[in-house]
């Protein structure tokens, strides 16, 4: 567990150098050894979120440090009889050791999973309070969510009840909706009560996302909208596409048709000889290259019309094909 001690005023810069310390106790304790490494990134974070408040970072106060991690020790150690809790002895540490606050940071990851899932930071004060933030790292760095649960603590002990929740992503222009009422549109920063909200982001032609969340300090919620047609293809596209493969599937049938028609009409006896006919012919070269284009036609309007997805509306394409010899007609829309 990296901890992090020293002097946190909630509701004013501290008065010294001092006061303002913050010392990094160089060990880290998570609920997956995948996760240690971690620490090198994220407390330096943190840390610099407590500096970006007016504090100062060092590793001058080694006895509190010590004391501190003691502390988790034994709270995470079973014992018999009455154990001190986490905040009982911070608290004697703190009074010890003329410190004002400490803070520890811990990284969780979802069971049987090794990627860090959540950032916690937890604020404890000489009268044994307690004040906590916590994030999940979602599709941000886990150094990004290390910063939001310090932001978050920070407001919940300076008493603040509201906070700016920015709401970015793609695409830019999209509509942002609060508990179900209209909020701007993609990006926009808005104020909300600390508390539950309901987010929605959505666009003509994407897939709209709504996401839960609990908001207790400032923060930034990134959305990335899909494609509803899929396949990163423009809406409607795969209605043009089944058209015109349905189109290319009729005319290579009605050609096909046609071939075996005119051969129809052209059998039969151009002249008698003797007791017998001299037979028409369609010649040869015609006879395959007709056949191999009708079967062309056929083939690529099948690929068309069968790969074009079935997100588009029914509406869209051929809605009836008729043909005879010499004649084909399509009713439809494309």
């Amino acid at each position: 567990m990296w901890v992090i001690v020293g002097c946190v005023a909630a509701n004013a810069a501290p008065a010294s150098a001092q006061e303002r310390e913050v010392v990094v106790h160089p060990s880290v304790t998570t609920n997956n050894e995948a996760l240690d490494e971690l620490g090198s990134v994220v407390v330096p974070a943190v840390v610099g979120a407590f500096n970006s408040l007016g504090y100062v970072a060092s590793s001058s106060n080694a006895p509190l440090v010590a004391a501190v991690a003691q502390c988790a020790e034994l709270a995470s150690a079973e014992c018999e009889g009455d154990c001190p809790t986490m905040e009982a002895c911070i608290s004697g540490a703190l009074q010890a050791n003329d410190g004002a606050y400490a803070a520890t940071v811990t990284i969780y990851a979802l069971a049987g999973q090794s990627a860090p899932h959540t950032v916690a930071v937890a604020m404890y004060d000489r009268e044994g309070g307690l004040t906590a933030g916590r994030v999940e790292v979602g599709e941000g760095s886990v150094e990004d969510a290390g910063r939001r649960a310090v932001a978050q603590l920070v407001a919940q002990a300076r008493g603040e009840t509201s906070s700016d929740v920015r709401v970015s992503g793609t695409p830019v222009g999209a509509g942002v909706s609060i508990d179900g009422s209209a909020a701007g549109q993609v990006p926009t920063t808005v104020r909300l009560d600390n508390g539950p909200h309901r987010i929605t982001v959505s666009q003509d032609g994407y897939r709209s996302e709504t996401r839960n969340v609990t908001v207790n300090g400032d923060t930034t919620l990134e959305f990335s909208l899909e494609r509803a047609s899929g396949d990163g293809e423009e809406p409607g596209g795969g209605g043009a596409r089944r058209g015109v493969g349905i189109a290319l599937a009729a005319v290579g049938l009605a050609s096909g048709v046609g071939q075996v028609v005119a051969h129809l009409a052209l059998s039969g006896c151009e002249e008698r000889v003797g007791d017998g006919c001299l037979d028409k012919e369609v010649p040869l070269g015609l006879a395959i290259g007709w056949g191999v284009a009708s079967a062309v036609l056929v083939g690529a309007g099948l690929v068309l019309w069968l790969g074009a997805g079935d997100d588009e509306p029914e509406a869209t394409g051929v809605s009836r094909v008729g043909f005879g010899f010499g004649q084909l007609s399509l009713e439809g829309r494309f």
